[in-house]
């Protein structure tokens, strides 16, 4: 990806992150304690599982909630629902291992370690986030 466009991807990140953060602190204010505190949990327990990230029911049993009220309160606090924040997070985490891939490492391999089974759909999602099919990416590593 050159040097612009990964600037480019930086910059809406950053201006996504700045509206969320805008529309959390007003939903905060609406919300009640408890509403917020449970988001934040359930946000908080999918980013610290580095190795494997959890499933929703996995999410729900960890939170004592069900499926209906996470997707209520994520979707309600962080503008999206779990789902979509979870597949993100692994399409991210499968960018990173792309740019720095070993040699004989394939997309395939990294991309079914992170959860996608379907590698046509899998491709299509890759390049909605970052504009470039995945192997693309794993190609500009290898130079």
């Amino acid at each position: 990806m050159p040097a612009e466009l990964d600037d480019q991807l930086v910059d809406e990140t950053l201006l996504v992150i700045a509206r969320t953060l805008s529309s959390i602190e007003e939903k905060r204010k609406t919300s009640s304690a408890s509403y917020f505190r449970l988001a934040r949990r359930t946000r908080d327990y999918m980013l610290e599982q580095q190795d494997r990230l959890p499933t929703i029911p996995e999410a729900c049993d960890f939170l004592n909630c069900s499926e209906r009220t996470l997707h209520r309160i994520f979707t309600d606090i962080y503008g999206v629902p779990p789902k979509r924040f979870l597949k993100s997070r692994r399409l991210f985490a499968i960018h990173q291992k792309l740019k720095s891939a070993a040699p004989g490492e394939r997309v395939s391999d990294i991309a079914t370690r992170h959860g996608f089974w379907d590698l046509g759909y899998f491709a299509q999602d890759y390049k909605a986030m970052f504009g470039e099919l995945p192997s693309v990416t794993l190609s500009k590593t290898r130079g």
